[in-house]
């Protein structure tokens, strides 16, 4: 199994709520089923819910009838970990006219990272 994939994103600086300059990694509109999971504010994994690795996983999902995003979410605290779906800081300033699009080499979501029972 290939560990990594190549994933563009959009990169948007955005100006913090204490004036840091950081940066917002999105997905394109058209992803289905994709998701970026961040690790201190920076890409860290990618997940593809439909990739046959997570069989287990969307088998659970349609059983308890939740959301990814909710035991994405839920696996994450109940684990520790310090990963999250979305930016943990607070955005003041966008600035969507300098947004670029940047290719990552990110590996895939291990799937023993979600807790299901």
């Amino acid at each position: 199994m290939e560990n990594k994939v190549s994933v563009f994103l959009f990169v948007i600086p955005v100006l913090t709520s204490s004036l840091e300059k950081r940066y917002i990694y999105r997905l394109s509109d058209m992803a289905y089923g994709e998701w970026i999971i961040l690790e201190d504010n920076k890409p860290r994994y990618y997940l593809y819910i439909l990739d046959d690795i997570y069989k287990d996983v969307r088998e659970y999902i349609h059983k308890k009838n939740i959301y990814v995003d909710d035991l994405l979410e839920q696996s994450f605290r109940d684990k520790n970990l310090s990963l999250s779906l979305r930016e943990t800081f607070k955005v003041s300033k966008i600035w969507e006219s300098q947004e670029t699009s940047e290719e990552f080499k990110l590996e895939k979501l291990p799937p023993n990272l979600f807790k299901i029972d």
